[in-house]
């Protein structure tokens, strides 16, 4: 059976009526113009209260301004009638306001939704083309992508930090504008290149769990960024990978599974072509149990040395053990003379 799921989503809402109490929101000072920075907006439909919101504003920005902890805003779903009641700004962002339901409205330009709780989002109904160009929906609880082929202008995407395992083949095939794509901390555990269009500048997928990458199929001739670091890599042929990103700029492989070995021919071959590797970051910041490798964190592994002492160690505690049994029985013998 067919449905609007946007259509059905609010039918449980009860229709404000007309005795309603008013609740008027303003902007916080030092909101400037053009800006309205909003919080404490405890918003439900189905309570007898009626919103007004500041008018006339581009950018509006409800919830965490990102240096306060906590949350101080509750928007549970977000329609396009409340898109309305805020004045129709371009710019939106709503930030940890544990928004679980979105629909995204047509007129919208950016809309930054990152750190709620959302599971589900799809567009407003309508004929007019969707103008987004930038979404993050970072931090929430997306597991599928499928309402997203609607939005065909997007330049920008940031989906780190959900729980996608899967991209379905078709979800950025008509996206011809796409630049920047952020799918890290996900749990991808393999990726096909034609999953992504040939756009591209940017391309995240750290902190996931891939352990293959599918190089004849990764042809991005715009990518000058890629960055597969943190995640489960035993083997990589930089020569090969290179033959289908033309204009990479920056490779960062770090925290893989790499054998020191491997890794060292990984970097000779980005030397040759002048392609960024090092880290960002300084020495201290590889883990305990890393090492840095021409400035790359990679797990530290055992030297010739190291692997004798722990076979050392190990037959050292075998004996420990004999010699403690014997010890106990000898006991044991004695004590029943």
């Amino acid at each position: 059976m067919n449905f609007n799921l946007g259509g059905l989503l609010f039918v449980f809402m009860i229709y404000q009526p007309s005795t309603a109490v008013e609740k008027i929101h303003s902007c916080l000072p030092g909101s400037v113009k053009n800006i309205c920075i909003l919080d404490h907006v405890f918003y439900n439909r189905s309570l007898n209260i009626k919103h007004i919101f500041p008018q006339n504003y581009s950018i509006v920005h409800i919830g965490n301004d990102g240096w306060k902890k906590g949350i101080n805003s509750v928007i549970q779903a977000f329609d396009g009638q409340l898109y309305a009641e805020l004045g129709h700004p371009p710019v939106l962002e709503s930030l940890t306001a544990e928004v679980e339901m979105l629909e995204i409205p047509r007129a919208l330009s950016y809309a930054n939704f990152a750190g709620n709780r959302i599971e589900a989002f799809w567009i407003e109904e309508g004929d007019a083309e969707p103008q987004l160009s930038y979404l993050d929906l970072g931090q929430n609880g997306l597991s599928r992508l499928t309402n997203i082929t609607a939005f065909v202008n997007l330049e920008t995407i940031y989906l780190q930090a959900n729980q996608l395992e899967v991209l379905e083949l078709y979800v950025f095939k008509n996206f011809t504008k796409l630049k920047v794509l952020n799918l890290n901390y996900n749990l991808f555990t393999v990726l096909s290149g034609d999953l992504f269009p040939p756009s591209l500048i940017y391309l995240g997928l750290e902190y996931n769990d891939m352990t293959t990458l599918d190089y004849g199929t990764l042809q991005l001739p715009s990518l000058k960024v890629l960055n597969i670091g943190q995640n489960s890599l035993r083997t990589i042929d930089v020569a090969q990978l290179l033959l289908g990103l033309p204009k990479l700029e920056v490779l960062r492989l770090s925290h893989n599974k790499l054998s020191h070995e491997s890794l060292r021919s990984a970097l000779e071959v980005l030397r040759q072509r002048n392609i960024s590797y090092r880290d960002e970051s300084s020495k201290v910041s590889c883990y305990y149990d890393s090492e840095q490798i021409e400035g790359v964190c990679m797990e530290r592994q055992p030297t010739v040395g190291g692997r004798v002492k722990i076979v050392l160690l190990s037959i050292l505690s075998v004996l420990i053990a004999i010699l403690f049994v014997l010890l106990m029985y000898w006991v044991y013998v004695f004590m029943n003379k």
